[in-house]
């Protein structure tokens, strides 16, 4: 134990990964396909139908990175529309103007060229929809110029309800709900006709979507903002100010998962090209966001959570996967850590912000925080550290992640020292080795050795066992020789209690601190002297050594033959 000061193994405080740097959550890239101009997302599942007017219908797995099924058409054939039942067990194409219906294995059924409703026929097929979770049908029709859309029961063979919807330049379908969607108007109808909701813009609606529980999302002509609408409350609109894009340009596509949580759009813009919401309006920071790869996308497809997301890119030459996993990992809820309820004067205490991520866990992050003290003659912030000015209140505020806390504190004087007795100053001098890595008023165990600024000095045992460092106040500091560089650290703070006049018995210590983890007492004493540039400021006679574990710090106690403390360090 003679080469505690000297020989000491510096102490990592921060891991690599314990102290995270952004709350930009990381959707990578997974892999190109060739092109499609549609897709639907198989519920409860990873995987997603893709299609285009002259591709086929493939049914891509996201885990195996494959399709799994291919279902073949005619050839030079063209796809008007397609859609599937959610149990997979039935296909409808529209081609030719008619219904070609499908079982799970891909082989027709039947084909319909028209159907019987109480005012007439509808034939000419545009398009057709499944509803969530059934094989009802929704089917639009056009026949001179007008067009109809029914409800209709594949399974059955019956209509349940006809709508006339000229006009419309697309149809959406909840579980309890059919959307017609016009350029200045959407009305949005119950299964059995009743008009449940109408909206109109005169600029126009520039995207759309509708979600399979009944969120309705519409992006306006010209305007930033998304308006969503909740089906489960008679298509409440958000009262949220918060589902903000960057768009300048123009709106591409819209998608709302299958929970209802997340609702993505494609834009063009000045900040981006894609912007995830959660259902709260609360803008997720996300790494497409900036991607070039979806700068030129038009169609967009989500899986449940957001867990992977489709999109075609490169104005349409080619289908991109993406993988949504990191989603788990954005923040949720922010809190400022107690301990900087109270800062001494003079004192920079580097700041740090608790996080609460979306699947619970919790981490702290110091950098991409944006730091702001109410009263900053009081408690300032400056390069993600909290300064105590003068004695005061102050009221301190963090941004990340879109989130914000509030920690009041205050500034408190330093104590005269010579006011605290010898059990209140070692309590005060635990409690920051256990919230702050050093002594009270000292720098931060692992905090930057060349920002710290004191005049030259050392601890000497022998003339080759030196330790070289700094002094400032009642604190010496040094960092630990190493080969090679330098490392920008402090690995270890010493205080003298003598030189604050001071006198500590093991009793106390013990008192205080507990048990050591470990005590060594030796057979003969050995100097130790402190030096403050080319002054010698006390030479002790070291018998015996208490090592503690304060934290992420350890603590040691060298006591005299006597058993006074003359110094405590703190690596």
């Amino acid at each position: 134990m003679k080469k505690l000061i000297v020989g000491l193994a510096a102490t990592v405080l921060y891991s690599a990964t314990s102290i995270h740097s952004s709350a930009e959550v990381k959707i990578p890239f997974v892999t190109s396909l060739t092109p499609s101009s549609a897709f639907q997302v198989v519920p409860d599942e990873s995987r997603v139908w893709r299609w285009g007017t002259y591709e086929a219908p493939r049914l891509f797995d996201f885990e195996q990175a494959r399709d799994l099924q291919v279902l073949s058409t005619e050839e030079g054939a063209p796809v008007q529309d397609f859609t599937v039942s959610d149990d997979q067990q039935r296909f409808v194409f529209v081609k030719d103007q008619v219904l070609e219906v499908r079982d799970a294995t891909g082989n027709v059924l039947h084909v319909i060229d028209q159907i019987k409703t109480p005012a007439g026929t509808l034939q000419s097929f545009t398009r057709a929809r499944f509803f969530p979770d059934s094989h009802l049908l929704a089917v639009s029709a056009k026949q001179e110029g007008v067009e109809q859309t029914a409800v209709y029961d594949l399974d059955s063979a019956t209509v349940r309800f006809v709508q006339e919807t000229t006009g419309a330049k697309a149809i959406r379908t909840s579980t309890a709900y059919l959307a017609i969607i016009r350029a200045t108007s959407v009305d949005v109808y119950e299964k059995d006709g009743t008009l449940a909701k109408r909206l109109t813009h005169p600029s126009g609606y520039a995207a759309y979507e509708m979600g399979r529980e009944g969120t309705l999302v519409l992006a306006k002509a010209n305007d930033r903002r998304l308006y969503v609408y909740d089906g489960a409350h008679q298509f409440k609109e958000s009262t949220s100010s918060q589902f903000i894009t960057g768009m300048t340009g123009t709106y591409k596509d819209i998608a709302v998962d299958e929970s209802g949580k997340f609702i993505g759009a494609l834009y063009t813009g000045r900040d981006g090209y894609f912007a995830l919401f959660e259902k709260n309006g609360h803008r997720i920071e996300t790494s497409l966001d900036r991607d070039d790869s979806v700068s030129y996308s038009s169609v967009l497809g989500m899986t449940k959570g957001a867990r992977y997301l489709i999109a075609n890119a490169d104005g349409g030459e080619r289908t991109n996967m993406y993988d949504g996993r990191l989603l788990v990992e954005r923040p949720v809820a922010l809190s400022i850590p107690s301990s900087f309820k109270e800062v001494k004067v003079g004192s920079p205490e580097p700041l740090l912000l608790n996080v609460t991520q979306a699947d619970g866990k919790k981490k702290q992050v110091a950098a991409k925080v944006k730091w702001v003290s109410d009263q900053p003659t009081i408690a300032s912030v400056s390069s993600g550290k909290l300064y105590g000015k003068k004695a005061g209140a102050y009221t301190l505020r963090a941004s990340y992640g879109g989130y914000t806390a509030t920690l009041k504190g205050k500034v408190i004087p330093l104590p005269k020292l010579s006011t605290v007795s010898d059990s209140s100053w070692l309590k005060r001098q635990k409690q920051a080795m256990q919230e702050k890595q050093g002594f009270e008023g000292s720098p931060r165990v692992g905090a930057s050795y060349v920002s710290w600024t004191g005049t030259s000095g050392s601890l000497v045992q022998t003339e080759e066992k030196v330790l070289n460092g700094k002094w400032k106040g009642r604190h010496f500091v040094a960092r630990y020789p190493r080969f090679g560089s330098q490392i920008d650290r402090i690995d270890l703070v010493t205080l003298a209690p003598s030189l604050e006049k001071r006198t500590l018995t093991k009793a106390e210590v013990s008192a205080v601190f507990g048990k050591p983890t470990f005590k060594e007492t030796y057979a003969t004493s050995y100097s130790q002297r402190v030096v403050e540039g080319k002054t010698t400021r006390a030479t002790y006679a070291i018998r015996s050594v208490y090592e503690y574990r304060i934290g992420q710090v350890t603590c040691q106690f060298a006591f005299d033959a006597k058993g006074t403390a003359r110094l405590i360090h703190v690596n």
